[in-house]
């Protein structure tokens, strides 16, 4: 859903924790939270090294009206904070949204949040037999991985979460990168971030781009010769002669370095994955 289509919605009344948090201890997700002064307000107690963040509430003068991924994001914040510190959820906060009616926030018994509209009962959301998202179970070909990778620096761990078991995906080196209640999309995140933040080469094809697979020096030549493959286009034929030359130059260069540093294999397969982005860059957006 792009941001044009995204409803609108607002939390009326307090969204806050069992016991106030330190602000030492959730400096990232305080952050996150006060630069949301036109959509929630931030309720502390103490002062100094001793203040503490004690609940939120959208603000009195705009009632808090934001897109729901605003929305989404304030109250995963507030889960992540209580969960990692130890802390029980608690709200009597009503929510209004202009596709989705009218309801109550409800903290279910593993600390996460359901909207439950006015039409619904309450105690489904409590323990997790309603059909919220996070809840249902996926259809067959949702969250489906073929072959599950190995490395050990990215782990699914089990969570209790109350009654239930909730699963977290974490990266030795980027920290927690997932937390939800279905163990087939935790290892679904896990893949995902596997390809996104660890794949060197294209799978293929991941996230580097088919060019930077060649040495640096035949990629030099190739854009070299592809700046004088332009320039002469901006010219008479005649008169851009001396640029093409400069770029069947820098290709030959580009050829020959080619053929000292590589395998035919490889540059074969370097070859089929950069037709393959090619060809996927000029696909119409309903074939691609």
């Amino acid at each position: 859903m792009s941001l044009d289509d995204e409803y609108e919605m607002t939390y009326l009344g307090p969204i806050g924790f069992d016991r106030p948090v330190p602000l030492s201890v959730i400096p990232a997700e305080h952050d996150a939270l006060r630069f949301l002064p036109e959509v929630i307000t931030c309720r502390y107690t103490g002062a100094g090294a001793e203040r503490a963040l004690v609940e939120i509430e959208a603000v009195a003068d705009t009632d808090g009206w934001a897109g729901e991924s605003i929305w989404g994001q304030i109250l995963r914040g507030m889960e992540l904070i209580a969960r990692r510190q130890g802390r029980s959820l608690r709200t009597t906060a009503k929510f209004e949204s202009d596709e989705r009616g009218r309801g109550t926030l409800v903290v279910d018994e593993g600390g996460r949040f359901h909207d439950c509209q006015d039409v619904h009962e309450v105690e489904p959301h409590r323990t997790r037999t309603c059909d919220c998202w996070w809840v249902e179970e996926p259809a067959d070909g949702v969250f489906i991985v073929g072959d599950v990778t190995k490395d050990e620096s990215v782990r699914v761990d089990e969570l209790p979460a109350g009654p239930f078991i909730d699963f977290v995906v974490s990266c030795r080196e980027h920290g927690e990168v997932f937390w939800g209640a279905r163990h087939r999309e935790a290892v679904f995140r896990r893949e995902a971030h596997l390809v996104a933040e660890h794949t060197v080469h294209p799978l293929p094809l991941g996230r580097q781009p088919a060019l930077e697979l060649l040495p640096v020096e035949v990629q030099h030549h190739l854009q070299q010769a592809a700046v004088r493959l332009r320039e002469s286009r901006s010219y008479d034929p005649a008169l851009g002669i001396k640029h093409r030359e400069a770029a069947r130059e820098h290709a030959r260069h580009a050829e020959d370095r080619l053929l000292q540093s590589a395998e035919p294999a490889e540059l074969i397969s370097v070859l089929l994955k950069g037709l393959i982005e090619r060809t996927a860059d000029r696909l119409p957006p309903e074939q691609s």
